[in-house]
């Protein structure tokens, strides 16, 4: 979790000239937009070094606000395998080999002992059967053996069929330094959007 805050100081000499309705107007529509503009920060941080979509790494982030700050919580689950695939899935093609890949300047990697499957609740994943997970020393790269091995020793035995999940949101997070990014995205968003709401009067 990361809590960003803004110090007033660097505002001082453009704030005492506003009263301080205007000011406290200012800056909680200021954290509005700050809030959308660090989440977008953070999403174009992943999506630009893994092969993942936009709106599915926004399913593993959230951007509060709490008071006059912004807090950052990413969720600790994997991502399902599923979403590096390679194909555009439909009931056409997840009767296909599947095909991964999970960093967009990578190789894409083919796997033969995976399948694509449609639950009853209409949700497609990627799955593997127990005896194939048992069966093989690695499943798509050295990364994730052991996360792969942890998930049969826990669950193999007792499902006929596991679904397969890649690196979870909070390494994908440190990996690409997005807290950086989310930082530097609020000390700049929040600091002009404040004097913008305050020069132009429309608080």
């Amino acid at each position: 979790m990361i809590t960003m805050e803004f110090d007033k100081q660097q505002l001082d000499e453009i704030l005492k000239r506003y009263s301080s309705e205007s000011i406290d107007k200012a800056e909680s529509r200021a954290l509005t937009k700050t809030k959308n503009r660090v989440l977008t920060a953070i999403t174009r941080a992943i999506t630009a070094e893994y092969n993942i979509k936009a709106r599915d790494v926004k399913k593993h982030i959230k951007v509060k606000r709490i008071g006059k700050s912004l807090v950052v919580e990413i969720g600790e689950k994997n991502f399902p395998l599923v979403r590096f695939t390679t194909h555009r899935l439909s009931r056409a093609t997840i009767k296909t080999i599947p095909r991964i890949k999970i960093k967009k300047n990578g190789h894409s990697t083919r796997l033969p002992y995976m399948f694509y499957a449609v639950m009853q609740s209409g949700h497609i994943s990627m799955y593997m059967r127990a005896r194939a997970m048992k069966k093989r020393g690695f499943i798509y790269g050295a990364e994730y053996i052991k996360r792969i091995k942890e998930e049969y020793n826990k669950r193999g035995k007792e499902l006929a069929i596991n679904e397969i999940t890649a690196i979870d949101s909070v390494d994908m997070f440190k990996k690409v330094e997005a807290e950086d990014k989310a930082l530097e995205m609020f000390r700049d968003t929040f600091q002009s959007e404040v004097v913008r709401q305050l020069s132009n009067g429309l608080v």
